[in-house]
């Protein structure tokens, strides 16, 4: 079953999101659903498994909805750029996120932002999170992070700088040259309360996006989900002399 269901509550109103919810098995048979009809599917994915075929077509099926609400007509393809990224058309920026059973789309004019990402992840065993925490993080960006959450267990906490992470590298690689990783990126605060995270540039991007900059991202726990968005706003105009 096929079904759009409410977006997590990670954008404000200003943002176009779109979300379904899908089948956790059967993934061959929902292959066939109307709302998947007519996507354009890249050789990549047409020999893909069908669980990933499916999760691909319904992330666009989500980004032609958003598009929509965004007044956008005759659902445009969307590519897949150098980088694993959704080219997004001409005056929008965008993100797509799916998992196992849910498959998510948002979208924002390029006059209005800059760039936007978004992730959700299911959060991961005990194990796992062990496994790879330190392939993600510093031991120093890590302690900080327990300090800033001591009532989470501590594989939330890894969840949500992996997840983070992503919705970095998916909001800021379509702006620069090169490919960020994990370690580009260093998560300086989460607030629990207000569920918002500080995530800054361990690197030099560019004269635009220099070693620490500091951008402010939101999550969303829902269940065993963990939801991240965020978002890079223009820089202001310069203010003028008034001499």
């Amino acid at each position: 079953m096929i079904e759009s269901i409410p977006n997590p509550p990670i954008f404000g109103m200003a943002r176009k999101q779109f979300s379904l919810k899908l089948p956790v098995e059967n993934h061959e048979l929902a292959l066939s659903h109307p709302l998947l009809d007519g996507i354009p599917v890249p050789e990549t994915i047409e020999r893909s498994v069908p669980k990933r075929k499916l999760q691909f077509l319904a992330g666009r099926a989500c980004a032609g909805k958003a598009l929509e609400l965004e007044g956008v007509k005759g659902s445009p393809e969307i590519h897949i750029g150098p980088k694993g990224n959704p080219v997004w058309p001409k005056g929008f920026v965008g993100s797509i996120t799916h998992l196992n059973g849910l498959a998510s789309a948002v979208v924002a004019r390029s006059e209005d932002l800059l760039g936007l990402g978004m992730d959700v992840e299911e959060v991961m065993s005990r194990s796992l999170a062990e496994k790879i925490a330190f392939r993600i993080s510093t031991a120093s960006e890590l302690r900080a992070c327990f300090e800033c959450c001591p009532d989470w267990p501590p594989e939330q906490v890894v969840t949500l700088c992996f997840s983070a992470k992503e919705s970095a590298y998916k909001c800021l690689s379509p702006l620069i040259e090169g490919t960020p990783g994990f370690h580009s990126f260093g998560i300086g605060s989460i607030n629990p309360v207000s569920n918002v995270f500080c995530i800054y540039l361990t690197v030099d991007f560019s004269k635009d996006f220099p070693i620490g900059t500091p951008f402010f991202g939101k999550f969303n726990l829902s269940g065993k989900r963990i939801h991240t968005s965020l978002e890079i706003r223009h820089a202001p105009p310069p203010t003028g002399s008034l001499s």
